[in-house]
């Protein structure tokens, strides 16, 4: 189901692991789709911090610990 052949980022493996999708984060957090994708497949991307913090706090309520590694 994830993959696709993409390299992914530690944060996209993360992501994949935990069984998150793409869409469930973009609607936990209010962050854009093609941001979290971006994240999730190019090392260089840096996103704002506002949307680091958002992010943040939306893995935490979907549960995923240890988000230091991350961001």
């Amino acid at each position: 189901m994830f993959g696709l052949g993409r390299p992914r980022t530690d944060f996209g493996k993360m992501m994949e692991n935990e069984g998150i999708t793409q869409q469930k984060l973009s609607d936990e957090s209010g962050v854009s789709q093609a941001t979290i994708s971006s994240l999730m497949t190019d090392a260089e991307y840096r996103a704002k911090l506002s949307t680091e913090e958002k992010l943040k706090q939306a893995l935490k309520r979907l549960g995923v610990k240890n988000l230091s590694k991350y961001f």
